[in-house]
């Protein structure tokens, strides 16, 4: 029977490109799905939908059968650890010949927040397996800032708990690639890759990058970040997704998340996409309040 990648996670923003660049290089490519919804972003894409269900082993074994590798993108939840450690038992107990993960710059087991944390236990959990591995930790995304759209549109200016940090923000179609790129090439385990974009932007800075490509002034409002997990609620977020959120953007406030790498250069052999060429494509999605968010998933 032939063997091919498969993709957790496949509905999510990275995950849907990452199948969309495969399905357009002809790669046969399976993807997991909990809820026929999950299916609609991937109808037009050439692939094989298996129901999984992060709570149900059967259904994971199952997803993983004849497949030569797989791509963890777990949606951030109070339960992202369970279910990340509960793929990894799987995926050992079936001798998965590769799992990708995806996670992020400040993922650490013993952090006091919640989504670093947890990342941290999924990442010592793939490492103890003995599953040969690709880590891929994540600087945040530009689409991220999508969450802003509405007060950009509405109000023309958005608040986020960064004062004046730098964050190399990083493009989730070059994160996509690399995930294509490591599921589809035959490559030796047991590699860790941090994906920056190529430089560090602050939110005054994209403001003004913003206004430029508008044609209008927008402004940036710093919020105080004990007012962090209110200003994701007002977001329409979770209460428990808003903290975790809030907690991280305290991370990032340290300035701990500045850092540039070169990884991605070094994998795909060109610099990463900047802020100027972000919204040189997607300046449409900051003009219409009607153009769904972005995805939370680093």
């Amino acid at each position: 029977m032939s063997s091919y990648p498969l993709i957790f996670g496949a509905s999510g923003l990275t995950g849907t490109e990452t199948a969309r660049l495969l399905s357009l290089a002809k790669v046969p490519l399976r993807v997991s799905y909990r809820e026929q919804a999950d299916l609609n972003v991937l109808r037009n894409y050439a692939v094989e939908p298996v129901y999984a269900d992060y709570a149900d082993v059967n259904t994971i074994k199952k997803a993983m059968q004849d497949v030569s590798s797989a791509l963890l993108i777990l949606p951030i939840h109070e339960q992202m650890a369970e279910w990340g450690k509960r793929v990894i038992d799987c995926a050992k107990k079936t001798k998965l010949p590769r799992l990708v993960l995806l996670s992020n710059l400040g993922a650490n087991e013993q952090s006091a927040n919640d989504i670093p944390r947890m990342h941290g236990e999924i990442i010592a959990s793939l490492k103890e397996s003995g599953i040969p591995y690709d880590i891929v930790k994540s600087a945040p995304y530009f689409q991220n800032l999508f969450w802003n759209v509405i007060t950009i549109v509405r109000n023309r200016q958005f608040s986020l708990p960064l004062d004046n940090i730098e964050i190399p923000y990083i493009d989730v179609q070059d994160l996509s690639i690399v995930f294509a790129k490591l599921l589809y090439e035959t490559r030796e385990g047991n590699n860790e890759y941090y994906l920056t974009g190529p430089q560090p932007l602050s939110m005054f800075r994209f403001s003004r990058q913003l206004s430029l490509a508008l044609g209008k002034s927008i402004r940036y409002v710093p919020s105080p970040p004990q007012a962090g997990a209110q200003t994701f609620r007002d977001m329409g977020l979770t209460r428990w997704l808003s903290q975790a959120i809030a907690d991280m953007y305290k991370d990032y406030a340290t300035g701990n998340y500045s850092q540039i790498t070169k990884d991605f250069e070094k994998i795909m052999g060109r610099k990463p996409t900047g802020i100027s060429s972000f919204l040189e494509r997607n300046i449409s999605v900051f003009t219409d309040p009607t153009v769904p968010a972005g995805f939370l998933e680093s």
